[in-house]
């Protein structure tokens, strides 16, 4: 009787032990994964003109951008923007032009103008995927949409598109870039321009009296979001950004 109470003592206490032991005892389990996947951000480049650091740089050798007189006319500067990233993006051209004499007048911004601007639209194998546009021809509009390059030469000293009137134009209603477009990789945009220094100018636009001017040209580019182009310029609105969608839609 006393043998068989101990049994059962020793199984009590054995049971015991093993329900306290079970919690570390292994259970059967399981794993797998579906593997990784990497999440890598495109890149968003601009490159102007291969990414010359100065603007007048891409004048030719012996350009008469210096010392000219009334009716002379620059060489042409051809300007290349072109998408080298991976991603497509929206570019923003802007143009300045300032004064460098404080000691003087900027007459100079209304007698030099844009003889003639033309924006050409190429492939990565340099055919066109839209037809090029010269816009300004001899100062004023041409081309299939001149009404506004004519108002902004109707209100210069000339009559033509000066660079005072040039300027922060917001004729692409991006002010204060002049120019918009969109493009995808290896895509380009070519831009010509040929600036005039107007044959009315008279003495008080020599260079005793009026200053010199810096001339220059900067591009900006942005991922094709509506929320993102609207943080970059507040009340950019779906219009621009549809034009842009179709800018990429042609390419």
């Amino acid at each position: 009787m006393i043998k068989s109470r101990m049994l059962v003592s020793m199984l009590v206490i054995a049971l015991a032990a093993a329900l306290i032991g079970g919690a570390t005892m292994a259970w059967f389990t399981d794993t797998d994964t579906a593997g990784e996947t990497t999440f890598t951000a495109g890149t968003l480049i601009v490159d102007v003109s291969k990414g010359l650091t100065a603007f007048n740089n891409l004048l030719p050798n012996a350009s008469k951008h210096g010392n000219m007189n009334p009716g002379d006319v620059y060489d042409e500067i051809e300007i290349i923007i072109e998408n080298d990233g991976t991603k497509n993006f929206a570019w923003f051209g802007n143009w300045t032009a300032t004064a460098v004499d404080e000691t003087k007048t900027d007459v100079l911004l209304d007698a030099i103008y844009i003889k003639t601007m033309k924006m050409e639209f190429l492939r990565p194998d340099a055919t066109a995927w839209e037809p090029a546009d010269q816009f300004i021809t001899n100062g004023v509009g041409s081309g299939l949409y001149p009404g506004w390059y004519n108002t902004l030469a109707a209100g210069s000293t000339f009559g033509v598109v000066s660079l005072r009137s040039w300027i922060d134009n917001n004729g692409m209603g991006s002010t204060p870039f002049e120019h918009m477009g969109a493009l995808r990789p290896g895509y380009k945009y070519k831009l010509t321009v040929q600036f005039g220094f107007h044959h009315l100018a008279d003495n008080n636009y020599q260079g005793d009296v009026a200053s010199p001017i810096n001339v220059g040209f900067a591009v900006e580019a942005h991922q094709v979001n509506v929320d993102a182009l609207n943080a970059f310029q507040p009340n950019f609105g779906t219009w621009h950004y549809n034009w842009l969608m179709d800018q990429l839609a042609k390419q």
